[in-house]
């Protein structure tokens, strides 16, 4: 399927990427629940952020993880007061399904989609985010971006599409 919009088609194809690798990560047979779990976990996250860290943050997705983070915000009263991370897991949770009617593992959603991130925009960037999160929370993105310092782990990471111009 194609746009016939060469930019836009690459922005499509480079999330399916990165969304293909967070399917890996988390061995999850449902691409919609990935992609569900995915903008869940990026909103929680762009939640407990300062907005300078949130644009900084955002600049590393591509286009369309950019639209599934950013949908909704409202940047009153931000960043959230999470403390704990079994509140960081309820606000994924709420994400995902506020109604609760369908339940996932919000640790393993939070631990793949964040390992895959930082496997994607490097353990710097996960280092700066952990920087903004508070004390319990804040292992969760310095063990992502430790991760991505050991070797063999850049596998699909530098992976991108190139799309040949007509």
């Amino acid at each position: 399927m194609s746009t016939n919009i060469l930019s836009l088609d690459r922005a499509i194809q480079n999330t399916i990427l990165w969304i293909n690798d967070i399917q890996e990560e988390l061995h999850w047979d449902s691409r919609d629940m990935v992609y569900k779990a995915t903008k869940a976990v990026l909103q929680a996250i762009r939640d407990r952020l300062p907005i300078e860290e949130l644009a900084h943050f955002s600049a590393n997705l591509p286009m369309i993880m950019k639209g599934m983070l950013m949908d909704g915000y409202d940047p009153r009263d931000k960043p959230l007061k999470m403390k704990t991370i079994e509140e960081f897991y309820d606000c994924i949770q709420d994400y995902y399904d506020a109604q609760r009617r369908a339940v996932i593992n919000p640790e393993d959603a939070a631990r793949g989609v964040i390992n895959t991130l930082a496997l994607r925009m490097g353990g710097g960037e996960m280092q700066k985010v952990a920087d903004n999160m508070p004390e319990r929370i804040k292992p969760l993105f310095e063990r992502a971006a430790q991760e991505t310092r050991k070797p063999g782990r850049e596998r699909a990471a530098k992976r991108e599409i190139e799309v040949s111009q007509p």
